[in-house]
């Protein structure tokens, strides 16, 4: 989950021209990995269709494999909630560290930029904490992971369209980090990124007309406070 948020955390690493891509290579090759282990492993215990209508597929095919009341399957069960659990921390951390640039560039409230004797963003941390915390209350989580997809799925089209855009308009700029195949890997990577977000929107029409209207109120916000101004 999230592990575009690797790149909220290049003030805090060394030598993130290295690192930073590193992180991502080696995120995005164990995510690929253990997918594909789950959908093979899981897909071959027993009816697929069955375990295609589950939320927790692995902990149910390790049930089917070693019975109901099997020790193991509770033990590595207990394991993917720690992991669900590690997950929601990194969220929280490229949270705010978000938070924390907007506040520092003076897009939020300048509180939000404060810094604790550890150098650590804590009331950004704080801040992106309660909100989680909140959504989690109204008791939509099918509804809220909806509206984080688009907003994932945005900001992918987004990131690939200034690729491009920077790309023709400074083209001397400095890039540790070459994009391999470039155009054609980028393009493949925008096609793919409008495809998951025009299906998404066919199948969640009200909430995605909710995701819009919330953008569009942010973006005149954004106007209104002289942001695109700045941004040139």
């Amino acid at each position: 989950m999230a592990i575009e948020g690797v790149a909220m955390v290049a003030e805090e690493v060394q030598d993130p021209r290295r690192t930073i891509p590193k992180g991502y290579g080696y995120g995005l090759f164990t995510l690929v990995a253990l997918a594909l282990g789950v959908m093979v492993l899981t897909g071959g215990v027993g009816d697929w269709r069955q375990l295609a209508r589950l939320d927790y597929p692995l902990p149910a095919a390790l049930t089917l494999a070693l019975g109901p009341g099997s020790r193991w399957a509770q033990f590595f069960a207990s394991i993917g909630l720690f992991g669900l659990v590690a997950s929601f921390h990194g969220t929280l951390i490229g949270s705010s560290r978000q938070v924390f640039a907007l506040a520092r560039a003076g897009y939020l409230p300048g509180a939000l930029a404060r810094l604790n004797g550890r150098q650590a963003p804590h009331w950004a941390l704080g801040a992106g904490a309660v909100v989680g915390a909140g959504a989690l209350l109204t008791g939509t989580t099918d509804q809220l992971i909806v509206l984080a997809v688009l907003g994932a799925l945005v900001m992918y089209v987004v990131s690939l369209l200034s690729l491009f855009a920077l790309r023709r308009r400074e083209p001397e700029l400095a890039r540790p980090f070459a994009v391999p195949g470039y155009p054609a890997v980028p393009l493949l990577a925008l096609a793919l990124a409008l495809l998951s977000l025009g299906a998404l929107v066919y199948y969640n029409l009200r909430l995605s007309g909710v995701f819009a209207a919330v953008g569009l109120v942010l973006l005149a916000a954004f106007v209104g406070l002289g942001g695109a101004k700045r941004l040139r």
